[in-house]
């Protein structure tokens, strides 16, 4: 999710729509494409596909996206398996696995800080996209100050990177290979997740090129296209943001999940329930809690927030400008909804507010 001079805020409305309508008037709007999948009970409750997945290429499931924020909670689910496992402790202090991090005055922030974005490291990376070598980012954090007066633990801001790139550090130091061929091997493969990765070699990239979806953003009703499915970018893995994979993917992840075939109910429980509490939040500037590298149910009213009739048990996330996801326990339903033009916040929030809603309602 975006990191900007203004705060996220409220989501807004729309005029109430049917659903497909809806969606058909917002790429009508700002261009792109669109495509959601519901499922209840593991089966195929809904489906909307609006748009283009390319120029000239209908949206179709096959289409590769890219989830942004949206796919945190996958690095947050292979920190859960160590934390089952016992191979790590949430109070554990990074600087245990990572001792280079201490720098600065980092040495108290634990692992559950760099979950529950209260470690103070939201202003290290750009929320641009770049394309540095993996250890020099690593390097590049470990090196960081915190802001003058923030408090690891008390005070909260999200996140959109750096403390990702900490987790995903971290498993791969615990775990003894890459985070990528962790993630593939615990994550993806249980989850039937064929396609999804968090960065391709260029031949992938280019076997891949006639799946992977377009992304654009729109200004005042211009359209520009951004470059993400090109080298360095889709070489590059960012573990807070390039999770690439198809609509069915992404949901296959949260169905997996509360079908227990990634961690047991206990462990996701912990995981996707509160575990910040609410505090004012100074990127989204508003008083949020949050879970254990997943959002969880709060103020419908809010940017990236969850359908208004999901549970309290509901978990998930979303990401900028673009996608959101989640499961809901008690409803046993999932949900995953992407759109491929980056209208603005206002904008974005506006209309996936308005299209949750309106799902509710058909």
């Amino acid at each position: 999710m975006a990191v900007g001079p203004e705060p996220l805020g409220f989501a807004g409305e729309l005029n109430e729509m049917d659903v497909n309508s809806l969606a058909e008037e917002q790429v009508a709007t700002y261009g792109g494409g669109f495509s959601m999948l519901v499922l209840r009970d593991g089966h195929v409750e809904r489906r909307i596909l609006a748009g283009e997945a390319r120029p000239g290429v209908p949206m179709n499931p096959d289409a590769i996206l890219l989830w942004l924020s949206s796919g945190k909670p996958v690095t947050a689910a292979a920190i859960a398996l160590l934390y089952e496992r016992g191979e790590i402790a949430l109070e554990q202090a990074v600087t245990d696995f990572i001792p280079a991090f201490a720098a600065n005055g980092k040495h108290s922030i634990t692992i559950r800080h760099l979950l529950t974005h209260t470690a103070g490291l939201h202003r290290v990376i750009p929320s641009v996209w770049e394309s540095s070598d993996w250890d020099f980012t690593i390097a590049r954090i470990c090196e960081a100050a915190l802001p003058p007066g923030f408090v690891p633990g008390s005070d909260a801001a999200y996140d959109p990177s750096a403390a990702w790139f900490m987790l995903a550090e971290i498993i791969s130091r615990v775990a003894g290979e890459s985070f990528e061929s962790f993630v593939r091997r615990e994550i993806f493969n249980p989850a039937g997740m064929h396609h999804a990765a968090f960065s391709f070699t260029d031949e992938q990239a280019n076997q891949l090129s006639e799946q992977l979806a377009s992304y654009y953003t729109n200004r005042a009703g211009t359209l520009h296209e951004l470059h993400w499915n090109s080298p360095p970018l889709t070489r590059t893995p960012r573990p807070g943001a390039s999770l690439r994979a198809t609509i069915d993917e992404m949901a296959r992840f949260y169905q997996a999940l509360l079908e227990g075939r990634i961690l047991s109910p206990d462990t996701l429980a912990l995981f996707a329930s509160s575990a910040r509490g609410m505090k004012f939040d100074k990127t989204f500037g508003a008083q949020m809690d949050w879970g254990l590298g997943f959002m969880v149910k709060g103020d419908p009213r809010l940017a990236y927030s969850f359908a208004p009739s999901a549970s309290e048990k509901c978990f998930g996330h979303g990401g900028q400008q673009t996608s959101i996801a989640w499961a809901d326990p008690q409803a046993h339903q999932v949900v995953a909804a992407a759109f491929t033009t980056l209208p603005g916040e206002r904008q974005h929030n506006q209309r996936m507010a308005a299209l949750l809603a309106s799902l509710e309602n058909t």
